[in-house]
């Protein structure tokens, strides 16, 4: 069955031109122009995403994800895109329970960027402790200038970043190291808790955590790649283990 992307937009047009954009990625695009009429088809049948318009009559895009966290309905990635630009933006978006941000007229190449990400990766939402990483970070950090812009630059650095200091963790306890499934946790956790830290004054960078988190496991390559996939594609979960918490609060391997 070919996973479903909701788009809702009071503006047919809008709607319509990032539908032919997400079935051109091989999905299927099912349009609403009001958020209510979303959320009843939310309610019967979860879609695989959700990108949703800000202002709207009737519910908002935030209206619309707060109502699907409340009802105990979020078990998917909820994009919001919105002619604005602002912090207050993103701060009262994330607060929603919205995971990703773009802006109207973004290119259909970064759009599909961003759905592959959600689709294809092993994320399906931001994880609650992320979530309140940022929006604390984004309460620290002021009000940025154009901050969805901002939110995809610096990744490549941070993810560099987190990726030495783990291969510098990684060569003190030696190569037999991450082969049992405690291991393995604890690594993530510190890889988590590296990217946390190199984060902390950027609540736009916590926003992209689980990415650089998949970018410095790649960057560690074999045999890290192997052993440490699965548990990424359990990350929800996992976030939640004792030993994957202590990891990242200490950034301690042993």
């Amino acid at each position: 069955m070919t996973a479903e992307v909701i788009l809702v937009d009071d503006e047919r047009l809008v709607a319509k031109l990032y539908g032919r954009a997400v079935e051109a990625a091989g999905y299927q695009a099912t349009l609403f122009g009001d958020a209510e009429s979303a959320f009843k088809h939310i309610a019967q049948q979860a879609p695989s995403l959700l990108v949703t318009d800000l202002n709207m009559p009737g519910l908002s895009g935030y209206a619309l994800a707060e109502r699907i966290m409340e009802r105990g309905l979020k078990h998917f990635p909820i994009i919001l895109m919105s002619a604005d630009d602002t912090a207050e933006l993103i701060k009262a978006g994330v607060a929603s329970g919205i995971d990703d941000f773009l802006v109207k007229g973004v290119s259909f190449g970064r759009f599909r960027a961003r759905l592959d990400h959600w689709m294809k990766g092993p994320f399906h939402g931001l994880p609650a402790h992320v979530r309140v990483a940022a929006r604390e970070s984004l309460a620290r950090s002021g009000t940025p200038e154009t901050p969805i812009s901002h939110l995809h630059g610096s990744l490549d650095r941070i993810t560099g970043r987190a990726a030495v200091t783990v291969e510098d963790l990684l060569d003190a306890v030696g190569g037999e190291y991450g082969r049992s499934a405690a291991e393995a946790l604890r690594l993530l956790g510190v890889i988590d808790g590296v990217l946390a830290l190199l984060a902390r004054s950027n609540g736009l960078a916590q926003l992209r955590r689980l990415e650089a988190m998949a970018g410095v496991v790649d960057r560690l390559g074999d045999p890290w790649q192997g052993r440490l996939r699965p548990y990424i594609d359990r990350f929800e979960s996992i976030a939640q283990d004792a030993t994957f918490r202590h990891a990242a609060q200490s950034l301690r391997l042993r």
